[in-house]
C-alpha cells in the first residue's frame, strides 16, 4: 500500500511535488511526515523524501507529533511514544481500542472507543488520570489540545479538562465528533450534531463566540487560515467547498 503526497502552493493552488510514500500519511510536523503501513510506522524527511527512521508497529491508526520530533502512535493495543530518531521511549496498553491521540507539553492524551480519555505523563508514560463515561456509546473521536486544556467529543457533547489535574472545566453541547483547533486564538471549531451549523468555541470558558447556520450538510473537521474557516459540505452526494 502506497500513499501519494501532494504539496500545494497556497497562493497559486499549484502542486509543488507528488512523491510516493509507503503506507498512509497520518501527520506532518515541520519537515517530517509520518506514514503507516499495515506493519510499520515510517518517518520521512519532506525535503528529500528519504526515510528518517522506520519501526515495526502493526495497525497504527493515529499519530501526534511535536516540533521536538517526538511522536505518539496508537494501534489497537495501546500507545507508544518515540523520540526524534525513532527510539521507543515507552509503551502503554489500553483496555479498549484507541480512537485518537494528542500531545501537550506535559502529557500524551489518548482517547479510546469506550469512550475513555487517558492522560499519560509524557516523560514516563505513567497515567496521570483518566475519565470514563459509563453507558456511553462507542465513539471514534480524537482528543484536541489547546495549551493546558484537552477537549474530547463524547456523544453529543464536547467536554474539556485541565491536563494537569483532570478537572472538568466545561461542556459544550450539541456537537459531532469533528473538531478543529486554532491554538493561537485558543478556539475550537465544532460542527453541530445535525451537521447544519458551525460554532467557534472559546477554550477559556466553553462559550460560543459565534455560530453560523448552513443550508448544506457539513462534514469536517474544519480547518482555517488567517482569512477564515474552511470545511466541506455535501449536496446531492457531491462534495462542495
Amino acid at each position: 500500500r502506497r500513499g501519494l503526497v501532494e504539496g500545494f502552493d497556497p497562493n497559486a493552488s499549484e502542486v509543488a511535488a507528488s512523491p510516493k510514500v509507503d503506507g498512509l500519511p497520518l501527520a506532518s510536523v515541520g519537515t517530517t511526515l509520518y506514514s503507516a503501513t499495515p506493519d510499520d510506522l515510517i518517518a520521512y524527511d519532506t525535503q528529500t523524501w528519504n526515510v528518517r527512521w522506520e519501526v515495526k508497529l502493526a495497525g497504527v491508526s493515529h499519530v501526534a507529533a511535536n516540533e521536538e520530533g517526538e511522536v505518539a502512535a496508537v494501534n489497537p493495543n495501546g500507545c507508544r511514544l518515540y523520540s526524534a530518531d525513532g527510539k521507543e521511549l515507552w509503551k502503554v496498553d489500553t483496555p479498549f481500542q484507541p480512537s485518537g491521540v494528542a500531545l501537550s507539553e506535559s502529557a500524551v492524551l489518548v482517547g479510546t472507543a469506550k469512550p475513555r480519555l487517558w492522560a499519560l505523563d509524557r516523560k514516563s508514560g505513567e497515567k496521570k488520570w483518566d475519565q470514563t463515561w459509563d453507558g456511553g456509546a462507542n465513539g471514534w473521536a480524537r482528543p484536541r489540545v489547546i495549551g493546558d486544556l484537552v477537549a474530547f467529543p463524547v456523544g453529543s457533547n464536547l467536554e474539556a479538562f485541565d491536563i494537569a489535574s483532570g478537572e472538568k472545566k466545561w461542556t459544550f453541547e450539541g456537537v459531532g465528533s469533528a473538531v478543529g483547533v486554532d491554538p493561537e486564538a485558543r478556539q475550537f471549531f465544532v460542527i453541530s450534531g445535525e451537521r447544519n451549523a458551525l460554532s467557534c468555541v472559546d477554550a477559556s470558558n466553553g462559550q460560543a463566540v459565534w455560530t453560523t447556520k448552513s443550508d448544506i450538510v457539513l462534514v469536517g473537521p474544519p480547518s482555517f487560515d488567517s482569512d477564515g474557516v474552511y470545511l466541506f459540505g455535501v449536496v446531492d452526494a457531491k462534495e462542495v467547498k
